[in-house]
């Protein structure tokens, strides 16, 4: 049987790094001025790109967050089997 060990305050330190590289970055898009640059095709088709890509990181940075969020939602978890676990184990103990 393989064992391995869950650490949650590594977890929520894991979580705090994603979230000190997420935050940055999560105002940096910003929509180029289009209207300057004189041509009204290239405009609309350097708008629709910019939409597309605001669309993109604007998901990637959701995605980021949500890594973030599980891992700090994980180490709650492993916590409350490890209490629980404990509570379980002295009852047991307290019968033998």
């Amino acid at each position: 049987m393989r064992a391995f060990t869950v650490i949650p305050d590594e977890l929520r330190r894991t979580a705090l790094i994603f979230d000190n590289v997420i935050r940055p970055a999560e105002g940096q898009f910003r929509m180029p001025w289009t209207r300057a640059l004189g041509h009204e095709a290239l405009c609309a088709a350097v708008d629709d790109f910019a939409g597309a890509l605001a669309g993109g990181w604007t998901e990637a940075v959701a995605s980021v967050d949500d890594v973030a969020s599980g891992l700090r939602e994980v180490a709650a978890m492993y916590e409350r089997v490890d209490d629980d676990a404990d509570v379980t184990l002295k009852a047991l103990q307290a019968l033998l």
